[in-house]
């Protein structure tokens, strides 16, 4: 069984440029601010933190609109991750960590910071029912594990000790996404405060991603870093087996033959042509989450479906009755590693969120109360990695994610099975079938990584 690893910090600083320590004496506070008790030591228990209980479920069409929010964000930030790789190399991504550590964010910000970046995420929901749906499907992820699926979803957020954050915000953050509060010392230990962050990400997520913040992504002007990190393990429903896999031959960036271990099996799928590609998803063990292999009709079509994605489209691949095909299915063993973080500032941005990172104009007092210009939170970066790795067992995979802030129906098995053989570049889509939210997406060009 292989897993799917994410994580994203999301940095805010304050707009001061001086890279000075803020002053001794800590700012007034305002009536709806707090001193901050640290919620956990620097060395606890790796284990998440599980949002407040609900007395209600929320509403299935809430969580169902919030899916569609991360998932048209996801789609929007993959088209340009694409455009800045050129379309070369494998890439994977997690819409689902990128828009938790936002929608954290998100409820801090006020004025046209807000409502940049609400039409930029594509949220329709109001905070306090952002709020609930997201405790509510957390909760169901955070259930307890098994041998066969283990998924882990961990926020946190990481405050200068002389920043006053205000009182609401700690607790929607707290009771909607389970994130407890860390204190750092960042105006004078900014280099130690980064590192035992990115070791918090490395716990998360069993190692598989290390050193998120890079070396600039935490200065003395960094006030909070609210991070999420994901850790996806699970068994096929019915695993391949390891004897049918082969090499076979894979046509690299859609030309190139090369060899790749290639995993065969007959079965039932999920399946379903739309436009020029084939869609086979692939159940998980308990069948609440599951994979769909986007296959283009074309060796060398990848890029042209990659032009077409958006939510709508996603949309097309995954959602609505499915029908259900007997296929030999031919998909190659992969890994996509990950390389160096990626920075969203600047596709965050072109979206529609300039404002968020603005030293003159961003407006994040839900989460602190400035007095003086110069103490003003913008985000100063988001930092994202994924890793995903699919075998004969299952998938592993994790990612994390950093909002930095500083100062400024079946055939009858007799049937002869459908092809779908993946031995071209192919798009994947690891999803809750129950919420429809995507937890990664990715695309595998060479299958070695």
């Amino acid at each position: 069984m292989k897993s799917v690893l994410l994580a994203v910090p999301l940095v805010l600083a304050a707009c001061s440029s001086q890279n000075q320590p803020p002053s001794p004496e800590p700012p007034p506070e305002t009536p709806n601010s707090a001193p901050l008790a640290s919620a956990s030591a620097p060395n606890d228990s790796p284990a998440p933190t599980m949002p407040a209980k609900l007395d209600t479920p929320p509403p299935e069409n809430d969580v169902q609109a919030l899916a569609r929010s991360y998932n048209a964000l996801g789609a929007d930030l993959y088209k340009k991750l694409r455009s800045a790789s050129a379309g070369k190399g494998n890439l994977a991504m997690s819409p689902a960590s990128i828009g938790i550590a936002l929608g954290m964010t998100w409820l801090g910000a006020r004025g046209d910071t807000a409502q940049q970046m609400q039409k930029t995420m594509h949220l329709t929901l109001e905070p306090a029912a952002l709020e609930k749906a997201h405790a509510g499907v957390l909760s169901e992820w955070l259930a307890p594990n098994t041998d066969d699926l283990v998924l882990r979803v961990a926020n946190r957020l990481f405050v200068e000790r002389t920043l006053k954050v205000e009182a609401p915000f700690l607790k929607a953050t707290r009771d909607g996404f389970g994130a407890p509060v860390e204190l750092m010392d960042f105006a004078k230990a900014p280099g130690p405060s980064r590192t035992r962050i990115n070791d918090w990400v490395s716990q998360q997520t069993r190692e598989r991603i290390r050193d998120l913040l890079p070396p600039d992504g935490v200065s003395n002007d960094t006030r909070v870093v609210l991070t999420n990190a994901m850790y996806f393990k699970a068994k096929w429903a019915t695993p391949f087996e390891e004897s049918a896999t082969k090499p076979k031959p894979f046509y690299a960036e859609g030309t190139r033959k090369i060899g790749a271990p290639t995993m065969s099996q007959v079965g039932h799928y999920a399946y379903r042509e739309v436009g020029d590609v084939e869609v086979a998803e692939i159940p998980y063990s308990g069948a609440r989450f599951a994979m769909a292999i986007v296959l283009p009709k074309k060796r060398d079509g990848l890029g042209g479906v990659e032009d077409k994605l958006s939510a709508e489209v996603l949309q097309s691949w995954l959602g609505g009755k499915q029908e259900h095909k007997r296929l030999r299915l031919e998909l190659p063993k992969f890994k996509v590693e990950p390389g160096a973080t990626v920075r969203l500032k600047d596709a965050l941005s072109e979206l529609g969120m300039p404002v968020a990172f603005d030293r003159a104009k961003a407006d994040f007092t839900g989460i602190h109360v400035f007095k003086r210009p110069e103490d003003r939170l913008l985000i100063s970066n988001v930092f994202h990695k994924a890793f995903v790795e699919v075998n004969e067992k299952g998938t592993e995979a994790a990612a994390a994610t950093a909002v930095s802030m500083a100062k400024a129906g079946a055939a009858p098995p007799s049937d002869e099975p459908k092809p779908f053989v993946a031995d071209h570049p192919f798009l994947f889509v690891l999803r809750d079938v129950k919420s429809q939210m995507v937890l990664f997406i990715g695309r595998v060009t060479q299958p070695k990584g």
